[in-house]
């Protein structure tokens, strides 16, 4: 499990003793996001794999808003670049309050595409639990652990892309990019899983923190004191 560098305010979880609080979203200035170091562990190649995390939105944008994403190049640590996007997800979790749930992932041609699993908007002052996994080249995405309306054939391989030259690492709470569309809300219990998609059917959604795996590569509970930068 990797270190972090911190960038957040801890409130209270149902689901542990904090959660990481991203701010009031878009279109205001004012957020918060935390990110890993980097690791070649996010590099899930054409392999399984299932990134899961609770969020507790308080504002959800028409636009886009970003909880979750792992990014390459520009990106070397907390300096607020800009320019993300294009080839530099290798993944980019993102919600509205009109298509629901989507995912940039790569495309295999040098960028990416744009998956829309569809669905209704994510529930306001509300705890939800969302997965988004592949299993074989069966792309899903879970709500709540209902499994939502599209789902997409997908092999590419995610790693980093030509022309990029540093290590992924996974933001958490939104893109540091600024003018990028912020996430309001709070986020809590973030697994990444490399190597298993973890859940390949309708499940149960988990009702405590999440624990580690032997295929584990990411778990975070926000459980933490941290300081905002």
């Amino acid at each position: 499990i990797k270190e972090f560098n911190w960038s957040s305010d801890v409130c209270s979880s149902d689901l542990g003793t904090a959660s990481m609080y991203a701010g009031t979203g878009y279109p205001s200035g004012g957020y918060r996001h935390t990110y890993t170091n980097a690791s070649g562990d996010f590099y899930f190649g054409t392999g399984d794999w299932c990134v899961e995390y609770w969020v507790y939105p308080t504002n959800i944008s028409t636009a886009d808003a970003r909880t979750l994403l792992i990014l390459t190049d520009d990106i070397p640590d907390n300096n607020n670049p800009t320019g993300v996007g294009g080839a530099d997800f290798i993944l980019a979790c993102m919600h509205n309050n009109t298509s629901g749930m989507q995912i940039y992932i790569p495309n295999g041609a040098g960028s990416v595409s744009l998956k829309n699993f569809g669905g209704t908007a994510l529930t306001t002052n509300a705890w939800t639990h969302i997965a988004v996994c592949r299993n074989g080249t069966s792309l899903k995405a879970y709500k709540n652990g209902t499994a939502l309306p599209t789902s997409f054939t997908d092999s590419t391989d995610m790693k980093q892309t030509t022309g990029n030259t540093l290590t992924p690492r996974t933001w958490i709470g939104g893109t540091p990019a600024s003018g990028e569309v912020r996430f309001g809300g709070y986020l809590d219990d973030v697994r990444i899983t490399k190597g298993n998609a973890v859940y390949t059917a309708n499940f149960t959604a988990p009702t405590s923190a999440l624990t580690n795996t032997p295929n584990t590569v990411l778990l975070w509970h926000a459980d933490s004191s941290t300081t905002e930068i």
